[in-house]
């Protein structure tokens, strides 16, 4: 299945927490996209050589649509990529993981817990719970040598759900009927458009039941702890002290003591700090740089080459410019059809008044302007108008509006004009 697809969610198992869940599956059915965001690369620490890296939002294979989706979201190939940067750093003497995570995707997730618990003895690998690490979460953090929580931090949610959508009824009251044709019987086991067979419920069971098995160990390994005793947590989530009497974290100790601790002068989140800078944006102060603002909050822009990253008051700059360009184009347009227009009525009704005048019957004229008659028109409503007998009766059908050549009928007027002198 293609990865950038959302799509990838519904029945393929997760290892999230659960209300996670509900407003994952809420926000794929409403949101649209966005802006494309990539976890900071690693930040060194000048004092202390700590390298932190980010754990943060619905957690993916690999950087995509969705991950953007969601804002904060971070892919298991990139924190790989930052994790064996630091390995290899010798100016780094610790990695410090920043999860506030509710999980994500099986895929790729049980190969980087795996390295991040084989790396052990290289260095030392702390994660803090800041303030959330479930699920897929939890996977990697259990993978550090030490985790940290503070007293409202929660760790847990060891367990694996699918999710299966159910359109059949939301079809039916559509009138629209889909119709499979396909080869290989289990072909079609998730169709959103057909209730979930039995069979197929049996084989995404197994497969969770499967992918269970394998989160429980991993835990039960990183942690040290008795496999059963993983299994007896049934998912459940657990906060402060009850996670440390459940064995799934060290010590409550929240980010700030734990950054005061290494030294640490960058990377987590100082959210009162954070809530200061975005509401100095918001209210327009100049002194507040937007790139720094997200740059605290550990994301920087992904750009194409050659791209600018370009601010929010920039752009809007842009779009005022641009609207006032289209205008001044429409306004301009409007300016020359009405002047054509203009210039059309006006030539055809200094016709219709030569027509009438020249034909002795300027009593139609108001009638021919009011109906908007063309020229032509209008010659045929005059003949019709005569009737044999007529003084003004027109027997000539030469036309009497001048087209710059010679006119029969003025020269025979001018004619008649010099006969009567």
């Amino acid at each position: 299945m293609n990865n950038a697809n959302p799509l990838r969610f519904f029945t393929n198992p997760l290892l999230m927490e659960f209300t996670a869940v509900q407003d994952l599956m809420g926000m794929l059915n409403t949101r649209a996209a966005l802006l494309d965001f990539n976890p900071q690369a690693i930040t060194q620490n000048t004092v202390n050589r700590s390298a932190v890296i980010a754990v943060h939002g619905v957690l993916t294979y690999r950087p995509d649509i969705i991950s953007m989706l969601f804002g904060d979201g971070t892919d298991y190939m990139s924190i790989r990529e930052q994790f064996q940067a630091a390995l290899d750093d010798g100016d780094t003497d610790r990695i410090i993981l920043d999860v506030d995570s509710p999980g994500g995707e099986v895929a790729g997730m049980f190969d980087l817990a795996d390295d991040i618990f084989n790396a052990r003895g290289k260095k030392p690998i702390i994660a803090v719970l800041n303030e959330s690490g479930y699920s897929a979460a939890y996977g990697i953090a259990s993978s550090a040598d030490r985790i940290y929580a503070p007293r409202t931090g929660g760790a847990g949610s060891v367990g694996v759900i699918a999710v299966h959508i159910d359109q059949s009824g939301y079809d039916e009251k559509l009138g629209v009927a889909y119709e499979v044709i396909k080869a290989g019987q289990f072909k079609d086991d998730f169709d959103p458009h057909s209730p979930l067979s039995a069979d197929a419920r049996a084989r995404i069971q197994a497969i969770i039941d499967a992918d269970y098995e394998l989160f429980v160990n991993l835990v039960a390994r990183n942690r040290g702890l008795n496999p059963s005793d993983v299994r007896a947590q049934e998912a459940g989530l657990y906060y402060g002290k009850a996670a440390v009497d459940a064995g799934l974290i060290d010590a409550v100790q929240s980010w700030k003591q734990v950054a005061s601790k290494y030294q640490i002068r960058k990377g987590g989140f100082d959210m009162q700090t954070i809530v200061d800078q975005v509401r100095a944006l918001i209210s327009g102060d100049k002194e507040t740089d937007e790139a720094k603002v997200i740059e605290a909050m550990g994301y920087v822009p992904k750009l194409a080459e050659g791209a600018v990253v370009t601010t929010a008051i920039d752009m809007q700059a842009g779009i005022d410019a641009a609207v006032l360009a289209a205008l001044e184009t429409a306004k301009a347009a409007a300016k020359t059809e009405l002047e054509t227009a203009v210039s059309g009525v006006t030539e055809n009704i200094n016709g219709l008044v030569e027509l009438c005048t020249l034909t002795k019957r300027v009593d139609l004229l108001g009638g021919f302007i009011n109906e908007k008659l063309s020229l032509d028109d209008a010659k045929v409503k005059l003949l019709a108008a005569q009737t044999p007998g007529d003084p003004n009766h027109v027997i000539s059908t030469v036309s009497g509006v001048s087209s710059g050549g010679p006119n029969a009928l003025l020269d025979d007027a001018k004619e008649r004009a010099e006969k009567k002198k």
